[in-house]
């Protein structure tokens, strides 16, 4: 039964990562490659936290293209993450009511300073767009979070 955290995951530089060429590749998409342990941070945020993407893949709440795009590249658990709805800003798919966690690589000047206005500025944490262990450095963050060190 997941917990009161809620886990925002962007997609692309977040869990998909920019390749300068690198030996780590599992499968490229868009130019990009999914990041190392991804089939065990979705495991885990599934298992244990409210996980939903927020990414511009999923604006709107379309999950056609994930459907088409992304799902197949990615374990099947990924089906079970749901998606936020925004429309102009990533922001806009928040809710305020609940502890959050947002993970991205890239922030909209308007994101970043709803985030300040509301006092949430820790609630984001920026990942590297080329790191391809991000979804590993993303599930030890989490753990610590909740209390569960490995």
């Amino acid at each position: 039964m997941p917990q009161d955290l809620i886990v925002y995951l962007d997609i692309d530089g977040t869990i998909l990562y920019e390749s300068d060429g690198d030996d780590h590749e599992v499968v490229s998409l868009d130019g990009q490659r999914v990041g190392d342990g991804i089939g065990e941070l979705l495991h885990f945020v599934c298992e244990h936290c409210d996980p939903y993407w927020l990414s511009y893949r999923a604006r709107l709440g379309r999950r056609d293209i994930l459907e088409t795009r992304i799902f197949p590249h990615l374990p099947s658990i990924a089906e079970q993450v749901g998606i936020a709805y925004w429309d102009n800003f990533k922001h806009e798919g928040i809710a305020l009511d609940r502890q959050f966690l947002w993970f991205d690589d890239y922030l909209e000047e308007e994101d970043a300073q709803w985030l300040v206005d509301h006092g949430l500025r820790d609630h984001l944490v920026m990942v590297d767009s080329k790191g391809w262990d991000n979804p590993k450095q993303i599930l030890a963050l989490l753990k610590q979070q909740l209390g569960m060190l490995a």
